[in-house]
């Protein structure tokens, strides 16, 4: 701690003022957010009473406290299931836990295709979504429901160390406990985040070294009692580019009793540990808007609808009765069976009769419907259903589905954008920093930027149009070979294999190494002449025996040319 003189000789302390200037700083900014956010806390309210009854009250901070009965208002919950099927959709077709939905790729394409590279990368995607499935799952449910229902919500990604090994936390925080600012460019970077915790858990968590008397015998008289805490990430004024240190980390983290004004701990982050993600934003607005804040007029007015149109029913079903002053025997039995002594004059006309209102109930009931279509419209849940039942096979539903759901394009964008992407960015360099370093890292990819490329059936469309256009174009290509064979040759059957692969989501497990190919072929080769080596045995041993006989009988003819000349020579 850096301290200056004693106080009471007039100096103060540099560290304690420094606090002193955080914390002040930390309450006040806190007071601007949420005063920034007020204007939204009514609408999330109602979007809460209508669409996730379940959830507490924005509009007064209260967090940490058990489910309240919110459901009284409602009388048709096709808000609330239109939420949970998107939701469903969403989390199925864009981040199934069953089937990776996200790909790494380098923006060069030449060393995109390298075998190595494509190895190596399909390895790290791996890793990545072993990762997610560990602890993300369950949490990313909750935050693409907010993100649905109230248009903002957040992730938290922490690295913490436990028994010497770092690990990934995922917590899903609610928008009831986030305030945020946007920098100049739009995307989130101070994060508020309001919350109560029992006066033990910040003990275990922060210690009481900083605890005021009346804290300290709170804790031993009463140590579940409730605190307000703030924890504020906001860009550090003291960061440098490649610090270690928590000071010169890009973004600073403070955590601090609000009741108590007490600042618990300083601290600092690499990257923005918040990932806020919005549904759809306007200019200027750091919160987001949502199919539930799109529909909410109908929302109300469906509810209000369907109370008139169970009146309607129910004056139906017991219409009022309309009975004469005189000679009727009361009160008049309206149940089942009911006997009515009375009901009838002596001449046999009817003392009792029922009131027709008039009411059309069939005529209410196709104005309900058609709220609901308008809701469900706004959902993107609508056009999924086939109301004409008709039968229809897999590709044509899925083609469909496909279709219809491409209004939702830009907003699945934003979500990949502002969620996925830095989420898997995160883990990401989780993994390189805990488990790869320069040596086991293809010297090709050293300094390398990696792309995601999402390959969910959601984000498909774009792929699968690129599969089709490569099939015809092969096919195309077939035709042309049949007049012309060379016209092949300006296919790279190496790079055509690798795209394929990677259209049709083939992991690359399946597909031998080039490595192993060329060890085949050269045994191959070896086999193939070691064949034709035996084949050729037979022949070669005959050709040898001729060539023997021939050399003998050379030499015979020769022995006999040499005996005359001798003999010539001694005459």
């Amino acid at each position: 701690m850096l301290t200056g003189i004693d106080s009471k000789n007039g100096f103060v302390d540099r560290a304690d003022e420094e606090q002193e200037l955080t914390l002040q700083r930390v309450l006040s900014r806190f007071d601007t957010l949420r005063s920034m956010r007020s204007n939204y806390e009514s609408v999330w309210d109602e979007i809460t009473d209508y669409v996730i009854p379940s959830r507490g009250s924005y509009s007064q901070l209260t967090t940490n406290v058990s489910a309240q009965r919110r459901d009284r208002k409602i009388l048709d919950i096709t808000g609330i299931i239109s939420c949970r099927t998107l939701a469903a959709r969403v989390l199925t077709e864009m981040t199934s836990p069953n089937d990776r939905w996200f790909d790494l790729r380098l923006k060069d394409p030449t060393l995109d295709a390298n075998e190595n590279v494509r190895r190596f990368l399909y390895e790290l995607g791996e890793k990545v979504f072993n990762t997610l499935n560990d602890g993300w799952n369950l949490p990313h449910i909750e935050v693409t429901t907010d993100w649905i229902a109230y248009g903002t919500a957040c992730m938290f990604v922490q690295a913490v160390e436990e028994e010497g090994k770092k690990e990934l936390v995922f917590k899903s925080i609610p928008v009831t406990e986030l305030f945020i600012a946007e920098n100049f460019k739009g995307t989130p970077d101070t994060v508020f985040r309001y919350f109560r915790l029992p006066i033990r858990q910040i003990a275990q968590e922060f210690g009481t070294d900083k605890f005021t008397k009346d804290l300290l015998e709170a804790l031993n008289k009463d140590p579940d009692q409730l605190h307000e805490v703030i924890h504020a990430v906001y860009p550090s004024e003291t960061y440098q580019i490649g610090a270690k240190m928590k000071k010169g980390m890009k973004f600073k983290s403070c955590y601090v009793l609000k009741e108590s004004k007490i600042l618990l701990s300083e601290g600092g982050f690499k990257d923005m540990p918040f990932i806020v993600f919005r549904f759809w934003k306007r200019t200027g607005e750091p919160y987001g808007g949502s199919p539930a804040w799109d529909s909410l007029s109908d929302i109300r007015m469906i509810n209000v609808m369907s109370e008139t149109a169970l009146r309607l029913v129910q004056m139906e079903a017991f219409p009022p009765l309309l009975a004469a002053s005189d000679g009727v025997i009361m009160p008049l039995k309206t149940m089942p069976n009911g006997v009515n002594i009375g009901g009838m004059s002596p001449d046999g006309r009817r003392l009792i009769e029922p009131l027709m209102t008039g009411g059309k109930t069939q005529l209410a009931f196709e104005v309900l419907e058609q709220r609901r279509q308008a809701i469900r419209n706004a959902f993107f849940v609508d056009p999924l259903i086939n109301r004409e039942n008709s039968i229809r096979t897999a590709a044509e539903v899925q083609k469909r589905a496909s279709e219809e759901l491409n209004g939702i394009g830009p907003f699945v964008s934003r979500y990949e954008q502002e969620y996925l992407e830095p989420l898997i960015e995160r883990v990401l360099s989780h993994i390189l920093e805990t488990e790869y370093d320069e040596t086991n890292i293809p010297e090709e990819l050293q300094g390398m930027t990696l792309d995601i490329e999402y390959t969910a059936p959601l984000a498909k469309t774009h792929r699968a149009r690129q599969l089709d256009s490569t099939v015809s174009f092969l096919q195309l290509l077939q035709t042309l070979a049949q007049a012309d064979p060379t016209i092949l040759g300006v296919l790279k059957k190496e790079n055509l294999v690798g795209l394929m692969t990677d259209l049709l989501g083939v992991p690359y497990f399946v597909l031998k190494t080039a490595e192993e190919l060329a060890s085949e072929q050269a045994q191959a080769q070896q086999q193939q002449q070691l064949e034709q080596l035996m084949q050729m045995a037979p022949a070669m041993a005959d050709t040898a025996k001729g060539t023997t006989e021939s050399i003998q009988n050379l030499a015979q003819t020769a022995q006999i040319g040499l005996g005359g000349q001798s003999s010539m020579n001694l005459r």
